[in-house]
């Protein structure tokens, strides 16, 4: 579905190749356009069929005319043809298919003209051009000077001539008839005298007819003619259309770039908004946090920085979320919540600090937390409170795991913490076990929340068994890197198994990426422990290092 976010963002990501393409692709067009040769162009029109001057034009004479300026103009094109032409011309550096390139025939049945555009780079040539073809048309056609046209003219004024005479013969005779009528002596003589008049004066009449006849064939045009009503001049210049041309590349250029930026989006399936993110599990989502970045000075307390301590101060994302938890926690005793898994989705690596902080902020609002470490493959929590040689939940079996208490800090009382053990290889046993369910139960009296905390997607196995132990699961989505498809399997696995789904979370991506220089060298020097310095979701000052203890 395509909403105004994701077109919003598709502009935003792509907005470099929707300038760059129409600019690129309107330079090359312009170049390319700029470097044409100049040509000129001529024009001869022809006519073909009987002309304005028929005073009686017929139906079927102008169909017929239609059909052969179709047939003309094919002819025109023809090798034969154009080679009549080469050697006409003398045109020794063409041949009939580049003469054939430069031709452009076109033709209006409805006025039975044929336009003949010759393009050349001599407007002189052009013109000669486009007049051979015109007048080797009229030749081939029966209206040309080298045709039986004429031949059959002269024919028929032959014989209208020859009809003339024999009228003025016929009347000379009547006239000498008349007058041997007029001294006739006997009856029988001047019967003889008016029969041959009679025969005479038929005989003109149907000369005249004849006349007329042939007078009328003289005078009707042929259907089959062709004339030149328009002969070629020299030719004019060809107007490039350079910018036309250029303007019409950029906008090209912008319509890919449109549809490869809309392809690219629609097919990408990325979690990049919290709606996307609750589009995409189904889920409420519960916050937005800024990605944490791990401080090397707060994981050796041995060390001259790790004497140090950091007053952390999670910014509004954490003390939202915050808020929403204890708002589960303090439900009625069929909705409570009072232990939650809080684990990263595929694409959301490393998001140990979010968890972390997310306590931090839970704990500074006086609510007591109990945060466990659950992570066999990146313990981050364990590391962040330097509890990597202390006794957790992979070093004890059995019932000691009961006996197990977690460690607290000086400076945040509400929090406690129970590190992932000096063994974690062989733990997942451990966390699928009858007595792992019953210390969640045990901290869930003893505290007001239980936050178990796994890191990375390689913990997979491991957040589906510890799903059905706890209250409910939040899962963490990384954005930009998150699949949505990713997403819908792995709670599509969780719901199988009745892992009681509580919400998504969305993280931003780590601050480190497209920092300035500037952020970087302070935060090296806040990680030596000089002054003070800031990044995403966490500000630092440095003091003492708080101690820890049972």
């Amino acid at each position: 579905m395509i909403t105004t976010d994701f077109v919003l963002r598709l502009i935003k990501r792509w907005f470099w190749l929707l300038i760059l393409a129409p600019l690129v692709a309107g330079v090359i067009s312009y170049q390319a356009n700029a470097d044409t040769p100049v040509y000129y162009e001529a024009r001869a029109l022809l006519q073909i069929g009987p002309g304005v001057e028929n005073p009686n034009p017929d139906l079927n004479d102008l169909r017929t005319a239609g059909m052969l300026l179709e047939t003309y103009a094919m002819i025109a094109e023809t090798r034969p043809f154009l080679e009549q032409v080469i050697d006409t011309l003398d045109l020794e550096d063409y041949s009939p298919g580049k003469l054939e390139n430069r031709i452009e025939i076109v033709t209006n049945p409805n006025s039975q003209t044929m336009s003949i555009r010759v393009r050349e780079l001599d407007r002189t040539e052009a013109m000669l051009i486009a007049n051979t073809i015109a007048t080797m048309l009229v030749n081939l056609s029966p209206s040309g000077t080298s045709s039986m046209r004429l031949e059959l003219t002269s024919a028929i004024e032959a014989q209208i001539n020859s009809l003339r005479s024999s009228i003025e013969a016929s009347e000379l005779l009547i006239e000498q008839l008349e007058e041997d009528l007029e001294v006739a002596s006997s009856e029988a003589d001047r019967l003889r005298y008016i029969e041959q008049i009679s025969a005479e004066r038929a005989r003109i009449a149907n000369a005249e007819r004849t006349v007329a006849t042939l007078y009328e064939s003289l005078q009707e045009p042929l259907t089959n003619q062709v004339r030149i009503i328009e002969p070629a001049e020299p030719g004019n210049r060809i107007n490039p259309q350079i910018e036309l041309r250029a303007s019409l590349s950029s906008l090209g250029g912008l319509m890919i770039a449109i549809a490869l930026a809309f392809t690219v989006e629609y097919l990408d399936d990325r979690i990049y908004t919290p709606q996307d993110l609750a589009t995409a599990s189904r889920l409420p989502v519960l916050g937005t946090l800024r990605h944490s970045l791990r401080q090397p000075a707060m994981l050796n307390r041995r060390s001259e920085v790790g004497r140090r301590k950091a007053r952390i101060v999670p910014d509004d994302g954490y003390q939202l979320l915050a808020f929403r938890l204890r708002r589960l926690r303090d439900g009625d005793k069929n909705t409570e919540v009072r232990s939650v898994l809080m684990s990263g989705l595929p694409g959301a690596e490393n998001v140990g600090l979010n968890i972390i902080h997310t306590a931090l902020a839970l704990a500074q609002t006086g609510t007591r937390v109990v945060l466990v470490d659950a992570d066999m493959h990146n313990p981050v929590i364990t590391e962040f409170f330097e509890l990597s040689d202390e006794f957790g939940l992979t070093d004890v079996l059995g019932e000691e795991l009961q006996a197990l208490s977690p460690t607290s800090s000086s400076m945040f009382p509400e929090l406690k913490v129970i590190p992932i053990g000096r063994n974690p290889a062989g733990g997942l046993a451990l966390l699928c076990s009858r007595e792992m369910a019953e210390l969640i139960e045990r901290l869930k009296e003893e505290t007001d929340l239980v936050i178990v905390g796994i890191s990375t997607q390689e913990s997979h196995m491991e957040s589906l068994a510890l799903g059905n132990l706890v209250d409910g699961t939040l899962l963490l989505a990384a954005r930009n890197v998150s699949r949505r498809k990713t997403i819908g399997e792995r709670i599509a696995e969780a719901e199988a198994l009745g892992v009681n789904m509580l919400g998504a979370i969305l993280i931003d991506p780590p601050a480190e990426e497209g920092s300035s220089l500037l952020r970087r060298l302070r935060s090296r020097l806040a990680n030596l422990g000089f002054g003070r310095f800031a990044v995403r979701g966490l500000s630092t000052e440095t003091q003492d290092m708080p101690q820890l203890t049972r």
